[in-house]
């Protein structure tokens, strides 16, 4: 099993198979996200699409940014979603080096409460709220 970070060249061929675990969350009302603003932030280097797979189907895809929070960097999974979890759960590793190869001194995760389960190691900074206008 790998992950593998999709280079610009690579988007076009990986994209379908990425977005197809993603498509139900950004089509919520709360996503703040569309497909196409992906796809753009993605291709001009802001964001970063990373395929997990077992050299044949993807069966996870996730897109990450470097965030610059006062004098630190952070990586942002801003996505995560696929099949299998327990099969790729622990490839955290090969993201959190890649973030340190980038200046990024912690990782940081947007997501549904239930990531609290699952990520035992990592600590609660915030919570994200809404109120319709």
């Amino acid at each position: 099993m790998q992950i593998e970070l999709a280079t610009i060249d690579r988007i076009p061929v990986v994209w379908d198979a990425c977005m197809k675990f993603m498509r139900g969350y950004i089509s919520q009302p709360e996503s703040m996200f569309t497909e196409h603003g992906l796809r753009v932030d993605i291709e001009a280097g802001r964001k970063q699409l990373w395929l997990i797979h077992d050299g044949k189907e993807p069966f996870a895809s996730l897109v990450t940014e470097i965030l610059e929070s006062g004098d630190r960097r952070i990586c942002a999974v801003l996505l995560l979603s696929g099949t299998a979890m327990e099969r790729w759960l622990g490839l955290q590793s090969t993201i959190a080096a890649w973030a340190r190869d980038h200046g990024c001194v912690a990782l940081r995760i947007h997501g549904r409460e239930g990531w609290e389960k699952v990520l035992k190691d990592w600590r609660k900074v915030g919570v994200i709220m809404e109120k319709a206008t």
